[in-house]
């Protein structure tokens, strides 16, 4: 269906989550609130034509067609800094590290090639803590000019 369309995947990961959990003055409860927020200030900054969904734990993914990196860029500044601005419950502060994968042009990629280059583009994002990474884009064809 999106094999000839600008595709990038974002990573998200909300930064000392567990923290949250194992606090006991705040607990799971608490912790499952915040990711509901969380995944709001999400959806509501990615924008459409945009797909976000929870990973797991305190992971979610926002898969993003038809737009420029400079586009997709902005996005994932923009989450990163409505997360770490936002206010959640209890008077939490979060930040959140973001790993980018795109896919420039309309060259078929699989989602487990966007996958193979968002995810180290998470690994290295995390390292630093409430940043944002974009991952290099190489494709696994040789022949390809994708770059």
């Amino acid at each position: 269906m999106w094999r000839r369309q600008r595709l990038a995947l974002l990573f998200i990961d909300l930064d000392h989550f567990g923290k949250i959990n194992k606090d006991p003055r705040l607990g799971y409860a608490v912790g499952d609130e915040t990711l509901q927020h969380a995944a709001q200030i999400i959806l509501r900054s990615s924008r459409w034509p945009a797909f976000v969904c929870r990973l797991g734990g305190d992971e979610f993914a926002v898969l993003i067609r038809k737009s420029l990196r400079e586009e997709v860029l902005h996005i994932a500044h923009r989450i990163r800094h409505d997360i770490e601005t936002h206010v959640f419950s209890h008077g939490l502060r979060l930040t959140a590290s973001i790993g980018i994968g795109t896919k420039p042009g309309m060259h078929s990629m699989s989602k487990d090639d966007l996958f193979a280059f968002a995810d180290p583009a998470l690994r290295r994002a995390k390292q630093n803590r409430n940043c944002v990474i974009e991952g290099e884009c190489i494709s696994p064809d040789p022949s390809s000019k994708i770059l």
